[in-house]
């Protein structure tokens, strides 16, 4: 049995970010796609850890069977937001991304190999085997989670539960 733990709403206050480079706004009108592509440099590495969740990232760092599972977005959702921005733009953006992501996790004590990233939430399904335990924020991820067999438990943020 392995457990996985979403990033974004999970452990790190992405939407907080987001609103923190928006006049402390965040609501529906926001492209959230346009918006990382045009604050890559600064994307996933500048948010802050959510409070009470410093037990989950030690289990992350040594727990052989705990593993971070999230979405960073994908090149055609990027591609979609700035279509301004030619192919290798978007790429070496989405690198940098990813990477921030990484680190992210890295400052906090959890190495990459615990670090599991897919470009959609609806891919984090293919992690699942009947047993595993997914902590998440949204909700049609924990839906599939558990047709799939898993054990899914929903957490809540200030976030994914008001907008």
């Amino acid at each position: 049995m392995k457990t996985y733990i979403d990033s974004d709403g999970v452990l790190s206050d992405f939407h907080g970010w987001v609103a923190s480079h928006n006049n402390g706004v965040l609501d529906e009108s926001i492209d959230i796609d346009r918006f990382i592509i045009d604050h890559y440099e600064t994307c996933y590495i500048d948010a802050k850890q959510l409070p009470g969740k410093d037990l989950w990232l030690l289990m992350l760092a040594t727990d052989p069977d705990w593993y971070v599972l999230s979405s960073v977005g994908s090149f055609e959702r990027w591609k979609n937001a700035a279509p301004e921005l030619d192919d290798f733009e978007i790429m070496r953006r989405a690198l940098v991304m990813i990477d921030n992501k990484y680190k992210w996790f890295e400052e906090r004590g959890v190495p990459r190999d615990k670090v599991i990233l897919v470009t959609k939430s609806s891919s984090k399904i293919n992690y699942c085997q009947p047993g595993d335990i997914l902590y998440d924020d949204y909700n049609k991820t924990l839906d599939q989670w558990e047709e799939a067999g898993g054990l899914a438990i929903k957490v809540y943020n200030s976030y994914r539960d008001t907008v």
